[in-house]
């Protein structure tokens, strides 16, 4: 399977889409809902826009772990050779 990852030339920057679709879910979402707590959009109500912000969320936070473990997996070597992965 990471071998596929490390074969395909588009594989790869396909899941990077898919882990930036992730973020955007993870985090647009709660921008949203940070605007309809300072007023924007007095009509909707709060309770169910952050039930439905907090479904988003998990979503998103699943997708990005899946695809982040993912990317990481198929070439951890390069990775942690860099400077952002070690402290």
């Amino acid at each position: 399977m990471f071998e596929s990852l490390r074969s395909h030339v588009w594989a790869y920057p396909a899941l990077e889409v898919v882990h930036i679709i992730g973020i955007a879910l993870l985090l647009g979402n709660q921008v949203l809902l940070e605007l309809r707590v300072f007023g924007l959009g007095a009509a909707l109500p709060v309770k169910a826009l952050s039930r439905l912000s907090l479904g988003l969320a998990l979503a998103g936070f699943s997708v990005v772990a899946a695809s982040g473990l993912l990317m990481f997996a198929s070439q951890p070597a390069e990775l942690l050779a860099n400077r952002a992965f070690t402290p």
